[in-house]
Formats: structure tokens, sequence, C-alpha cells
């Protein structure tokens, strides 16, 4: 089963008591150094911000503040609905026969370097979040609740974890490898480089 979840997307909505979590006070940023684009290859300064409100290379704390927040209100509004994906699989039975894998296409710039959303390959746009839980019951073993890695690992890496996780030979020209080993121990190293690319 697959679930896509919009959100967080522009535009950014979700219910009130989702952005009361994040007061525009208590919003913590660092500041954006105007030295950075002195330095930076000019093709990595996409112009999104302009569709954001902003200027490249000016500050706007008050805006910034009002996107992040709306970000972070997503984003919590999201997790409550993943809870109630999880919730149903406890309900009927499948928590314990079910492989949860939560990712994601791509990250998101909120005012770093003075950039603005997706299509660029700063390190915070090309990470995305990835979250495995194999259950008791796999032949492979469990995962441990709470361990993380560091490793990296690329999206291609799925499709092969999840053949063998499921017992499934797969094609022998796939481009990923699996993560089983990283799923067992999460001391295992993860791959020499990623390859990825805006278009």
């Amino acid at each position: 089963m697959a679930c896509g979840i919009q959100k967080p997307h522009v535009p950014f909505l979700a219910p009130d008591r989702y952005f009361d979590m994040y007061p525009l006070a208590g919003l913590k940023f660092q500041p954006a150094s105007p030295k950075f684009r002195e330095q930076a290859p000019r093709i990595a300064m996409v112009k999104r911000y302009g569709g954001f409100g902003f200027e490249l290379g000016v500050e706007n704390d008050a805006l910034r503040r009002e996107y992040m927040q709306s970000y972070h209100a997503c984003i919590s509004f999201i997790d409550a609905q993943i809870g109630l994906v999880f919730d149903a699989l406890k309900r009927t039975g499948h928590w314990d026969d079910t492989i949860v894998v939560l990712t994601s296409d791509h990250g998101y710039q909120l005012g770093e370097h003075f950039m603005w959303g997706k299509v660029t390959l700063f390190e915070v746009c090309d990470r995305v979040p990835l979250v495995i839980r194999v259950p008791k019951g796999s032949k492979t073993g469990q995962t441990k609740a709470g361990s993380s890695s560091e490793g990296l690992v690329e999206l291609v890496d799925l499709f092969p974890t999840l053949a063998e996780l499921c017992d499934v030979t797969p094609p022998e020209d796939l481009q990923g490898r699996s993560l089983v080993p990283m799923l067992r121990d999460s001391s295992v190293a993860g791959k020499q480089a990623a390859y990825t690319v805006v278009t």
C-alpha cells in the first residue's frame, strides 16, 4: 500500500491548532550570510525566492517567520495523519506484519542561502527523510526502535531493500543496493557517494 501525502507543499494550509504550536517569536533560525552569494556559482542562485516575496541577499525576518511557521505547521499536521495510518495498522492487526517506509522526494529551503523551496543542489534540498521499520515477524530481523544511521543512501536503494525484506528476487540490473545490512546494524557503513541532479 502506498499513501502519498501532499503536505508540506504550497499552499501551506493546515488547521489553526498546528500553527499555534509554533509562535512566530519563538522560531529560531540562522540568518543567511550576504557573503555566501559572492562566492557561490551564479547557476546555484535560482530565482524561486521571488515567488515567495523575497529579494536575493535581503533578509526579511517577518516574512521568513511566517513561512517557517506555516511549513512547520504542515509538518506537524502530516505527523498526525501518519499517526492515523499507524493506528489503523495496529487496530486491524497488521502492525506486526507490515514494513513501513517513510520518505519524501526532496528537501526544502526556508531561507538558507537566501533560497526558498526546492529545485537546487544544496544539501538541504537533496537530503530527504528516510525511516524504515521492519516488524518482528520479518525473516530478516527487526529494526531496533530508535536506531539511526548517518550512512549515505539513495532512494534507488528502496526497491532492492524491499525486495530482500519480502524475499523477492530483484532484476540484476538495478542501480540501487539493499539497505538490509544497515537495518540490521545501524553502524554498517553507507555508500561513498550519492548522485542527484536538477533539470
